[in-house]
């Protein structure tokens, strides 16, 4: 099968690695996204942006939008009082491995140590 594509679109494409033949570039843009409802919004996440993503989240690599959006819910935070205290993902990560092995929800231990905290910060008054 054949297609006709507009001049400017193909000189587009063809700069963005000159010396990949235009139809091979076209071939795996369209393979990228032939499983994309055109309807679809697609939200494209250039280097520069995904790097500092990464950085951010402090994840390692993120190379799909249900990776970006697990690691947006992981950074989480818990409020006390009216003061926010912010989780990174390791943190909880480490608060569901230990919630896991006392059989509590992590919810549960994030309420604990928030009990726990209070009583020092309390004693300490």
């Amino acid at each position: 099968m054949r297609i006709t594509i507009p001049d400017a679109l193909a000189e587009a494409i063809q700069a963005l690695l000159p010396e990949k033949p235009l139809e091979e570039l076209v071939i795996f843009q369209l393979t990228r996204f032939a499983s994309v409802n055109p309807t679809e919004r697609i939200i494209v996440v250039r280097k520069e942006d995904r790097q500092a993503l990464e950085k951010v989240l402090q994840n390692g690599s993120v190379s799909s939008a249900g990776e970006l959006l697990a690691a947006v819910v992981k950074r989480d935070k818990i409020t006390i009082g009216g003061i926010a205290i912010e989780y990174t993902g390791a943190q909880l990560r480490e608060i569901t491995k230990r919630a896991r092995k006392n059989r509590v929800t992590p919810e549960a231990m994030l309420r604990d140590i928030a009990k726990e905290t209070s009583k020092l910060m309390l004693d300490e008054v």
